[in-house]
């Protein structure tokens, strides 16, 4: 596991992707 690029399940099921210094990229 990448601890600079990891996935977090959210609570509707989807995946987003979790920038290691804690920036949460939107599923756009």
């Amino acid at each position: 596991m990448d601890p600079k690029y990891q996935r977090v399940e959210l609570n509707d099921g989807h995946f987003m992707p979790v920038l290691g210094f804690g920036t949460y990229a939107p599923p756009e």
